[in-house]
């Protein structure tokens, strides 16, 4: 059975045949498929990726014929075979019966709990964190009503206010 281990094998020669031919053509070619191996590997489910490209690429063996024809008017010998082997594994993957695995009842609670439980913790998350913003805008909301109520003085004087504190007690003897 083929897997995505095996299409990706199979893109990496596909991409070192490309680069080997030394000329803007192959180039381009082996860029685009450098592409396509960067999103096969950043893919969560790289199983089910390849059986959708699999499926867009080779869906019947019409199509696969009429590309690998095509493929061996534009390409040389070389680059042709390594296609051949990349689109024969595509056409496999195509046709290969996608497994449908039944779960039971409890099963499916299971799931459902977990996706519940985690939509909870989430849910909470969320609620603390808006209450916490909330609060700090009461806060800072009361701060503002303070400072309205209470003007501080002029600046000049505000600077002289620690002094004047140090000396209060001193003139308060005289």
């Amino acid at each position: 059975m083929v897997n995505h281990k095996n299409i990706e094998s199979a893109l990496v020669e596909v991409i070192k045949v490309a680069y080997s031919q030394g000329t803007k053509k192959y180039n381009k070619l082996g860029a685009l498929y450098v592409n396509y191996l960067k999103t096969l590997q950043r893919k969560r489910d790289p199983e089910d990726h390849i059986r959708y490209v699999a499926k867009q690429r080779a869906p019947n063996e019409e199509t696969y014929n009429e590309r690998i024809a095509d493929f061996k008017d534009w390409y040389n010998e070389e680059v042709y075979t390594s296609l051949e082997k990349l689109y024969k594994l595509y056409l496999e993957i195509a046709n290969q019966e996608e497994k449908v695995e039944k779960r039971t009842k409890s099963e499916v609670d299971e799931i459902l709990q977990k996706i519940h439980d985690r939509l909870y913790e989430r849910y909470e998350k969320w609620k603390n964190k808006t209450h916490a913003e909330h609060q700090n805008i009461l806060n800072l909301n009361q701060q503002i009503l303070v400072l309205h109520n209470n003007p501080l003085l002029n600046m000049a004087d505000v600077r002289c206010l620690p002094v004047l504190k140090l000396m209060a007690p001193a003139l308060a003897k005289f």
